[in-house]
C-alpha cells in the first residue's frame, strides 16, 4: 500500500513517496530536524550532530513538560528559541544556559543553531522528573546515535547536499529489519536508522518514524550515512 508524502525544504520541495519512504535532498547548512519528546516516561539521551543555521523542532509527544534548558554553546541568544504553548514562559540566563519554566505545558519548541561548542536541550516536568534530553555537538549536520570521530570529513562547501531518508516506524520489529530495498545506493552501508517524530505520519496527525541521513564524504570520495 503506498502513500505520497510531502516533505518540504527551505530551498526546494522534493519528495519521494514510496509505500511510506522519503528522500529528502537537504541544503548543506540548513538541515531540519523533528524529533519528539517524551515527557510520560522519560527517554535516554540522544545524540544530534548539526551544523550553525540548522533548525530542530521538538514536540512533545507524551507527558506534560513545563520546564526547558538550552545550553549557551548552541545558541546565539534566547531568541533563537521560540517555544509554543507553556504559557509564553520567559527566558532566564543561567551563566552557561537558558531556562524556561512554562505555567501550562509546553507542545513544541524550535531552536535554531549557532554551534559553538557541545550543549544540551532537556525537558522535563516541573517536578524535575520525567522528560527528554537531546545532546547537540558540530558537524556536516545530520542526527547520530553517538560515537567519536571528526566530522571534518563529510562538510565540505563542494559536496553535495545531505539526503534524509526517512519511513514509518513498524509496530514490532526495528528499523534496519524494516529497511527497503533500495535504499543503500552508491554503496553506502545498511542500518544506522534512528527513531524520530514526524508531521507526515498517520494522516498528518504525526507519528514516529525511523530516519537516517546519507552525507558525502569528501576525505573518503564516497557517500556514507551521517
Amino acid at each position: 500500500m503506498s502513500q505520497r508524502k510531502k516533505i518540504l525544504s527551505t530551498a526546494a520541495a522534493v519528495a519521494l513517496g514510496l509505500g511510506g519512504l522519503v528522500s529528502v535532498a537537504a541544503p548543506a547548512h540548513a538541515v531540519a530536524y523533528s524529533l519528539g519528546v517524551d515527557c510520560a516516561s522519560g527517554q535516554a539521551l540522544q545524540s544530534v550532530t548539526a551544523a550553525t543555521g540548522d533548525t530542530i523542532t521538538l514536540t512533545v509527544t507524551a507527558g506534560t513538560c513545563q520546564y526547558l534548558s538550552v545550553g549557551k554553546d548552541i545558541i546565539a541568544s534566547s531568541s533563537d528559541v521560540s517555544i509554543t504553548g507553556g504559557g509564553s514562559p520567559s527566558a532566564t540566563d543561567q551563566t552557561t544556559y537558558w531556562d524556561w519554566t512554562g505555567s501550562s505545558a509546553i507542545t513544541r519548541v524550535d531552536i535554531t543553531l549557532t554551534i559553538t561548542g557541545s550543549g544540551q536541550i532537556n525537558f522535563t516536568s516541573t517536578s524535575g522528573g520525567t522528560g527528554g534530553a537531546f545532546a547537540v555537538s558540530s558537524g556536516g549536520g545530520g542526527s547520530s546515535g553517538g560515537g567519536g570521530g571528526s566530522s571534518s570529513s563529510t562538510s565540505s562547501s563542494s559536496a553535495p547536499a545531505p539526503v534524509i531518508q526517512s519511513l514509518g516506524k513498524p509496530a514490532t520489529g526495528t528499523c534496519d529489519e524494516a529497511q527497503p530495498e533500495g535504499l543503500d545506493w552508491a554503496g553506502v552501508a545498511s542500518g544506522g536508522w534512528g527513531v524520530s517524530w514526524a508531521q507526515w505520519m498517520n494522516g498528518g496527525n504525526g507519528g514516529a518514524v525511523c530516519t537516517r541521513e546519507l552525507v558525502y564524504s569528501t576525505a573518503q570520495s564516497k557517500w556514507i550515512i551521517g
